[in-house]
């Protein structure tokens, strides 16, 4: 793998500049649901809760 290519099951990670932190508080029951997902889809827990938001956003934009 050379230095440039992405690690398999990454997006490509915007700039530091464009990042924010956010801690959130997930119910046991969720917290092991994300984590379980993540590991079979060889994702990061990061990578699917920001999948999540940006559908939840593209849908009410779209109403």
């Amino acid at each position: 793998m050379s230095a440039q290519s992405e690690p398999r099951g990454e997006e490509q990670r915007p700039s530091s500049k464009s990042q924010s932190i956010l801690q959130v508080r997930l119910s046991s029951d969720l917290y092991e649901w994300l984590r379980t997902t993540a590991f079979y889809e060889r994702r990061s827990m990061n990578a699917l809760v920001n999948e999540a938001l940006e559908q939840l956003r593209n849908k009410s934009e779209q109403t």
